[in-house]
């Protein structure tokens, strides 16, 4: 038990330093974080292990204007040279069945 004591705490300590950021910089995301960055969302569990989304990485700033107009005016925080990426979900189930 002391196990799953020590993981809960772990667990409820990276909770609680979790947080989401607003003000984002101009400097691009170097491609090896960005892979990494990817790689690991790729990874995490999903029900069913179905992995039923896509991430999309929007580079071209007429992309994120339209997306933004079509997200009800939210400009995703950041300057023009900042990539937006999001989760979107799919129905190309067959693609996450292994």
């Amino acid at each position: 038990m002391a196990e799953a004591d020590k993981m809960l705490n772990e667990f409820w300590e990276l909770s609680r330093r979790r947080h989401s950021i607003r003000k984002f910089t101009a400097e691009a995301i170097p491609d090896e974080a960005l892979n990494q960055i990817l790689e690991t969302a790729q990874t995490a569990p999903s029900a069913g292990n179905l992995q039923a989304y896509e991430i999309v990485i929007v580079k071209e700033q007429n992309v994120k204007q339209m997306l933004a107009s079509a997200a009800l005016g939210q400009s995703f925080g950041g300057p023009s040279s900042c990539r937006t990426g999001f989760f979107r979900p799919t129905t190309n189930l067959s693609k996450s069945i292994r």
